[in-house]
């Protein structure tokens, strides 16, 4: 498999993200497979809905895979229009088997030693599939952090509102090892009637899988290879290691691998959002402020709006995804990244992320006491969830 992009274009406006898949899609002629892990009925939401539905009655097969707690209104509401149009919805984990199951327990008059049964469950229904990929034609694709939802787009909301995110347009041989990943995702995924094919989803084998440009983790030992590598890039960082990053909550081998870095001299600084749709998100993340500016790893908030993107630059290597810096994508959810090669896409991450710390303060001063015991404890009761 070649480990070259063969085209590389960066999208840091939601607005020009969407209208370019958009164009993508009434331009597929084979196939199109979409996938997002939020999609909200809404201008946007309504937007790609006419564009998938268009595709499909043009004879293109249409194959979209929707998170089940991250799309449920949307499957509730609008899955089966969608599919009345001749486009296949599948549900990745569908809520209804938690709620179905729960309500089987409490008939069966669950004590407190089931309630640890009903936290396995949990947890394993709780792998949520957090991916927002684009394939056309089996030979274009797009990779980032933007859900289908108005929240990404100036145009709907105002440009003091929209979210500021990043996503990658990207052509080449590797677009067959994203569309390994989708596959998977369909696979395990359930149809809106009928029911899985379950033999198929036993019996066959985890598709092998390895490419230098696409970092993908439906495995465990995908899961292992993407962390170690991660760690290693660090570790070996001689320059810069630039993270943008929407939720802060990083491991302790994450954490003492920056500060080393940091403290050998590397240029290490972390972006994250001072606003978050999550509430506590921003008392978690200060909870490790303290640590990393001891190493003087330094930290800054950007200020105007929500910041969802998720970039990583070490020296002159960068990926730009769906991934996280918490457990949630180190342990749980399917995530893809895109590792992007070429100068020019360096250059203007770079320079993004200038532009970005522009507007935004450095932390200097680590949060007090009392607000970082509290982000601590959210962590500890929310640790299946973050």
């Amino acid at each position: 498999m070649s480990r070259t992009w063969t085209r590389e274009d960066l999208f840091f406006d939601g607005d020009e993200y969407f209208n370019d898949v958009i164009r993508g899609i009434d331009s597929a002629k084979k196939s199109v497979a979409f996938e997002t892990y939020i999609y909200v009925d809404d201008p946007i939401g309504r937007r790609f809905e006419s564009a998938l539905a268009r595709a499909a009655k043009r004879g293109v097969e249409v194959r979209v895979v929707v998170d089940g707690i991250g799309a449920r209104h949307w499957v509730d509401s609008r899955a089966t229009s969608l599919a009345a149009e001749g486009v296949q919805v599948r549900v990745y984990h569908p809520l209804r088997i938690y709620e179905a199951t729960s309500r089987f327990l409490r008939k069966l008059g669950v004590g407190l030693k089931a309630l640890e049964y009903g936290r396995i469950l949990f947890s394993r229904l709780n792998r949520r599939n957090h991916r927002k990929v684009v394939i056309v034609d089996e030979s274009r694709a797009w990779v980032g952090s933007l859900n289908i939802t108005a929240d990404h787009s100036a145009e709907v909301r105002g440009p003091e509102n929209a979210w500021r995110d990043t996503a990658v347009y990207v052509e080449g041989p590797p677009i067959s090892a994203i569309l390994i990943g989708f596959e998977y995702a369909f696979k395990k995924a359930h149809p809106l009637k009928g029911r899985r094919e379950w033999t198929q989803a036993l019996l066959k084998p985890a598709p092998n899988f390895r490419s230098a440009v696409v970092r993908q983790n439906f495995t465990l030992r995908l899961r292992r290879r993407t962390y170690q590598e991660f760690l290693k890039r660090i570790a070996k960082a001689r320059r810069r290691i630039w993270i943008t990053n929407a939720y802060l909550a990083p491991s302790a081998p994450v954490i003492k691998t920056l500060s080393r870095a940091a403290q050998r001299g590397v240029d290490v600084r972390i972006l994250v959002p001072r606003k978050s749709d999550v509430f506590f998100m921003p008392w978690v993340a200060g909870s490790h402020y303290s640590a990393l500016l001891k190493s003087k790893v330094k930290i800054y908030e950007f200020l105007p709006r929500f910041l969802h993107a998720k970039s990583v630059l070490i020296d002159n290597w960068a990926t730009v995804g769906t991934s996280n810096l918490n457990g949630r994508s180190l342990r749980k959810d399917l995530e893809v990244d895109i590792v992007v090669r070429k100068p020019s896409s360096i250059r203007k991450l770079a320079r993004q992320f200038d532009k970005d710390l522009q507007e935004s303060e450095e932390i200097r001063t680590s949060p007090h006491k009392l607000a970082s015991l509290v982000g601590r404890l959210i962590l500890w009761v929310m640790r299946d969830l973050i």
